[in-house]
């Protein structure tokens, strides 16, 4: 059963650092390339949001990178990177701040799509570090016994 779990332990850690450290970049590019042309426009709040935006996406690839290598207390840093992008996505989506790309008749089907992924991810990471959690303590404890 543990190497069942430690097997599937690593493949979500891997999954979860591809996502911070490649797919959050390349989504944030992709967005903020149409930003950059307008951003003298759009004032000091847009420009605010996009440092914002930059820290938070800087702090996921950190996360992942530390993921990747299993570092102590990464599992939780992930709940951290995972909960503020999606809480960034929320607001970046459901305020004027950020350009909207998309035409208006697919803007809120994208939106609620968006949202329900972030949410689903945020859970996902919970369970995940969890269920992490409640091996590691069983691992120690059969250890424990052992002795």
């Amino acid at each position: 059963m543990v190497p069942n779990l430690l097997r599937s332990s690593r493949i979500s850690r891997a999954f979860l650092a591809f996502l911070l450290v490649v797919a959050e970049p390349a989504g944030l590019a992709l967005v903020a390339s149409g930003l950059v042309t307008t951003i003298g426009d759009r004032g000091a709040l847009a420009v605010t949001w996009l440092v914002v935006r930059l820290l938070i996406t800087g702090f996921g690839v950190g996360v992942g990178i530390a993921l990747w290598h299993e570092r102590p207390g990464a599992a939780l840093l992930t709940r951290w990177a995972v909960g503020l992008a999606f809480a960034a996505t929320t607001i970046t989506t459901l305020t004027p701040i950020w350009p909207h790309p998309l035409p208006p008749g697919l803007r809120g089907p994208a939106t609620a799509l968006l949202l329900a992924w972030y949410g689903a991810l945020f859970v996902w990471t919970v369970r995940t570090t969890s269920s992490e959690r409640r091996a590691t303590s069983s691992e120690r404890r059969a250890t424990h016994d052992e002795l």
